[in-house]
């Protein structure tokens, strides 16, 4: 039996810290929990809740809020006391993936609240008495306590684990045993191009690297690079004549859109840049709706490194000393 996500609440009281409101909605979203109540929180509707949301922030503004943990009981079957705190005549203590488990079976029909204290002190005697279940989450006895949005996230994670929602497997294709051959087969003749010191000689070297690589199972990609490693080996082994190195020269330039406001970016083909930014679609997002574009400064730099320095710097700068530089 799986457990059922949209019968799961994620139940905060008297958080402190809008940050930590944040990370527990990008937790949720994350792990595929849309039911968050927060009771008589602080004031989250602020930047670093924001911020710490990212692309949560649509599940931040669905939060719910309550005055008290009490108001969570009319539309609760079970809730779930989370604390690391030790107390007498305490319910049975249960790991969150144990915790999980013991309530999967009653998610198919019921709401469950998984409840977290403040960041302080947690939940009260109180309030954990509300709680069908305590759960702690193990850790090392020197600095047992957890951040709230941690804990939260421990959570979340063991609830997604044991749901219905399908987990992404991304497995890439693998390589053929004939394409495996393949490489073998270059690997030899590469193996032949160089003097092997050793007493058996260059059929026993590439029989014993055969071994090691038999071990492992290739992905198709994996072929295709030991095809061009090996290439590249053959290749300056055989040729004579060395070859010319292409040096790259980076640019930082500036360009004036049709609304005269300016573009900064960095390239190592300036030309072919430009005329990408004055096209349909393979400019930045930013001119393509700002077209057509003109160059009105680039200078080179040494590598990218610099180039992204150079483009830092401009990009701070007002649009008079922008000017400035042209000149």
């Amino acid at each position: 039996m799986s457990l059922v996500l949209d019968n799961i609440s994620i139940i905060v009281v008297e958080p402190l810290t809008a940050g930590n409101v944040g990370s527990i909605t990008r937790a949720c979203q994350n792990l595929g929990i849309q039911n968050i109540i927060l009771i008589n929180p602080c004031d989250y509707h602020v930047d670093d809740a924001y911020r710490l949301a990212k692309n949560a922030k649509p599940l931040l503004f669905k939060i719910t809020t309550r005055e008290k943990l009490e108001d969570c009981m009319k539309d609760h079957h079970i809730l779930v006391g989370t604390t690391q705190r030790r107390r007498e005549n305490q319910v049975p203590f249960y790991g969150p993936a144990e915790m999980i488990k013991k309530i999967t079976p009653y998610s198919k029909e019921s709401r469950i609240g998984i409840v977290f204290g403040r960041e302080n002190y947690g939940l009260s005697n109180e309030e954990l008495d509300f709680c069908n279940f305590q759960s702690s989450i193990p850790a090392h006895k020197d600095n047992p306590v957890f951040n709230l949005s941690q804990a939260v996230l421990i959570y979340a994670y063991e609830c997604f684990n044991a749901s219905t929602e399908e987990k992404e497997k991304y497995v890439r294709p693998l390589a053929k045993k004939e394409e495996e051959q393949l490489i073998y087969k270059k690997l030899e003749t590469v193996i032949s191009q160089f003097h092997i010191g050793t007493g058996n000689g260059q059929a026993r070297f590439a029989n014993r690297l055969k071994q090691v690589f038999s071990r492992l199972v290739f992905e198709a990609r994996d072929i295709k690079l030991f095809h061009k490693f090996f290439d590249l080996i053959f290749a300056n082994t055989i040729n004579t004549q060395p070859k010319k190195l292409k040096v790259l020269v980076w640019h930082v330039y500036m360009l004036e859109c049709s609304d005269k406001t300016i573009y900064t970016g960095i390239t190592n083909n300036l030309e072919k840049r430009i005329e990408a930014h004055n096209s349909a679609n393979q400019g930045a997002k930013y001119t393509r709706g700002r077209q057509p574009v003109k160059l009105i400064y680039s200078c080179e730099v040494e590598s990218k490194s610099e180039a992204l320095k150079e483009e830092f710097r401009i990009k701070k700068l007002t649009r008079k000393e922008k000017y400035s530089l042209i000149k």
